[in-house]
């Protein structure tokens, strides 16, 4: 098996604009997979993470998100990488063997991509803890925490795209890949999703880090606001979130509509 973890590093994508969510996610990363086997890299512009155990990609002139990625792929030896983001707060331990069996698991199977917290389910079982994304099914290419082989990321970024744009169209050029595209069942990692959105800050993170006793500076982003915060978790509730979703695309394209006439 170590054979295997040789060929995958960890990549947290990042920026200096995000510095702020650094220490957060690195003190709740290192506390939670205090045993991670995997080389981790973070890509960053002119700053750096002050710790031995995490390698900084600098990219001074920052590209955007799809090109900054691009340059950390070329960087790193490895033919798989761990894509995490820096707002992505582990609240739980990680459990290491079940990491490294899904990993040996899709290099035996050379599939493409093995998404490891389910948003969105996999709709076809492949065994008991995983199952298949179809070419047809949205968000194909989710970046929620996901193993990915390396040249096929780098095949499907392109230049100037931004990630939630690469979600919905990657997913669509996804479907020329011929290999298979795999999610678990339940979160291999447990963590808040997002802690920023929309470049600001989820307002989850305050009760999150003061339970973890951790002390963040918030001067740096505003919260999200309340109203924002309340759609989201209508949204996500089980079983009804469905209906609030639509009722929310609906209310938008209204107000687009009148937003045009006027």
């Amino acid at each position: 098996m170590d054979i295997k973890i040789n060929q995958c590093a960890i990549i947290v994508s990042s920026c200096d604009a995000y510095f702020d969510a650094w220490e957060p996610f690195f003190k709740l990363f290192f506390k939670y997979w205090s045993d991670c086997p995997f080389p981790i890299y973070l890509i960053s512009n002119k700053k750096t993470y002050p710790d031995s155990k995490v390698k900084s990609i600098c990219i001074p002139d920052d590209k955007g998100w799809a090109e900054n990625l691009k340059t950390a792929l070329s960087k790193i030896p490895h033919s798989r990488i761990l894509y995490l983001q820096e707002d992505y707060f582990l609240e739980r331990p990680v459990d290491t063997a079940f990491i490294e069996a899904l990993l040996e698991t899709m290099i035996n199977e050379n599939a493409a991509y093995l998404r490891l917290y389910p948003a969105p389910k996999p709709k076809i079982t492949w065994d008991k803890n995983i199952g298949i994304i179809r070419k047809s099914d949205p968000y194909r290419t989710s970046l929620q925490a996901a193993f990915w082989d390396k040249k096929i990321l780098d095949w499907l970024l392109i230049y100037g795209e931004a990630g939630v744009p690469f979600e919905k169209d990657g997913s669509v050029r996804s479907a020329k890949i011929d290999r298979l595209f795999l999610c678990v069942k339940k979160p291999v990692f447990d963590y808040l999703s997002t802690g920023i959105v929309k470049g600001k800050w989820n307002r989850k993170v305050v009760s999150l880090f003061k339970k973890e006793k951790i002390t963040a500076d918030f001067s740096q982003r505003p919260f999200e606001p309340i109203g924002d915060t309340v759609k989201y978790n209508l949204t996500s509730l089980p079983m009804i979130g469905k209906i609030f979703k639509q009722y929310y695309r609906l209310q938008y394209k209204i107000k687009t509509l009148f937003s045009q006439e006027n």
